[in-house]
């Protein structure tokens, strides 16, 4: 084979397959490890970009829980000290102001994910002012729990032969299962 006798469209072609040929040797042994350290190095960048931005983000997330833990203050309690407490102030109320604790039941506990969510139902009777007035001291002035529901009704009472008016409060604390366990292994 000689290469003048060769067509020109024959020469290109080899020329480009030869082309071809020394791109890929040429990628093989030499662009292939500069490509790798390119892309580890941009790896490593975003890395580094991130590492700096750590503390910035720990810190907005400290922020995030303490205000969070704010939020849910209200809501936490020490379960036996808390029923006494609440059944302290609510006693007292009820004295003040000429008010009837119907029904004070224990705690009832259910878990919801990291926390243990206890509701307590109160049953008062009494007028509507001095009822409405109660509400307001648990949900406003005493730190007793969440006032979750209340509801005012008008039931017939047999024994006195007339309606009254008995409010219904569900207050709910809330405990970090952590927290649970602590007070469990402190007992023992």
């Amino acid at each position: 084979m000689n290469w003048n006798s060769l067509s020109y469209r024959t020469k290109n072609k080899y020329l480009i397959v030869g082309g071809l040929v020394f791109l890929l040797f040429a990628y093989l042994l030499a662009f292939s490890k500069t490509v790798n350290l390119y892309f580890t190095n941009s790896n490593l960048k975003k890395k580094l970009i991130i590492a700096q931005e750590a503390p910035e983000k720990r810190r907005l997330m400290e922020v995030k829980s303490n205000a969070l833990k704010e939020k849910l203050s209200s809501y936490f309690a020490d379960s036996l000290k808390d029923q006494e407490h609440l059944l302290e102030v609510v006693s007292n109320f009820c004295q003040k102001n000429s008010l009837l604790l119907k029904e004070f039941p224990n705690e009832e506990y259910y878990e919801e994910k990291e926390f243990v969510v206890g509701t307590t139902e109160l049953k008062i009777e009494g007028n509507f002012v001095n009822l409405l007035k109660l509400v307001h001291l648990l949900e406003q002035k005493e730190a007793v729990g969440r006032v979750s529901s209340s509801s005012f009704d008008a039931v017939f009472d047999n024994k006195r032969k007339k309606k009254v008016l008995v409010l219904t409060i569900y207050l709910q604390t809330l405990r970090i299962k952590t927290d649970k366990l602590k007070k469990e292994d402190e007992k023992v």
